[in-house]
């Protein structure tokens, strides 16, 4: 039979679970400065989905896309680009 574990002191057991809730209390005081957007790259991204709007006709006919990459291509990739959308809109961020 191996011998017993000797029990960890209290100090190196509850450290461990005080630097994690520092850490999370920072970094939700923090989050909007650490990962905000920055003023003028909210400005690019409106103009950026003003252009992308404006381009919403354009289908794969317009730039001679062959019916072989339309088709598979897009149904390929789609499915995995939709199901890591989906998976970006459970998390969460810290409140």
């Amino acid at each position: 039979m191996p011998p017993a574990a000797a029990p960890r002191p209290y100090y190196q057991l509850v450290i461990p679970c005080a630097s994690q809730g520092l850490e999370k209390y920072l970094l939700t005081k923090l989050y909007d400065r650490t990962f905000g957007a920055d003023p003028w790259d909210r400005e690019r991204d409106a103009m950026l989905g003003r252009r992308l709007a404006a381009l919403q006709f354009v289908t794969p006919a317009h730039l001679e896309v062959s019916r072989e990459l339309q088709v598979g291509g897009v149904e390929q990739d789609g499915g995995a680009g939709i199901a890591a959308k989906r998976q970006r809109e459970t998390w969460t961020r810290p409140v």
